[in-house]
């Protein structure tokens, strides 16, 4: 099989507040959604394991409703990147390359977050999060393309 075929969206969600679907990887499922009124913080466990979580988390910023990620102002893109290079270098920026599990489209930051208490993510969870991530900025892109 490949990767993406190993991978393929099995399990639709629906966000209901906002009706928007997301193709989960089959070997997810929803553990809660709250939806507040400028974001969306979905989690979710990994084959009933608990030793492996995820998170989708969508924000609204109006100061960035005229930008995608490409196009973010250089503070704005430098405050992610440094984000992201602080959490996986355990606070030591400049240790490795900006991580693009974040998008902003048009107002709107989609954030996909995998954890592990175990010692290291294996190929299945780390291939559930990866697909999670895309299937997670696909599905948005669609529903705000509907509207």
């Amino acid at each position: 099989l490949s990767v993406a075929e190993a991978y393929e969206a099995t399990n639709p969600y629906t966000i209901e507040n906002i009706g928007m679907t997301i193709d989960l990887p089959e070997a997810l499922n929803v553990t809660s959604c709250d939806v507040g009124e400028t974001s969306i913080d979905l989690r979710l466990g990994y084959n009933g394991r608990n030793d492996v979580s995820y998170a989708v988390m969508i924000t609204y910023d109006e100061s960035l409703e005229d930008y995608v990620t490409i196009t973010l102002p250089e503070e704005n893109l430098q405050a992610m990147i440094d984000y992201y290079q602080s959490m996986y270098t355990g606070g030591n920026p400049g240790l490795v390359a900006y991580d693009e599990n974040d998008c902003v489209l048009y107002g709107y930051t989609i954030t996909v977050v995998g954890g592990t208490s175990a010692d290291s993510f294996d190929d299945d969870t780390y291939g559930a999060a990866f697909n999670l991530y895309w299937s997670t900025v696909t599905s948005f892109v669609d529903c705000m393309t509907e509207e």
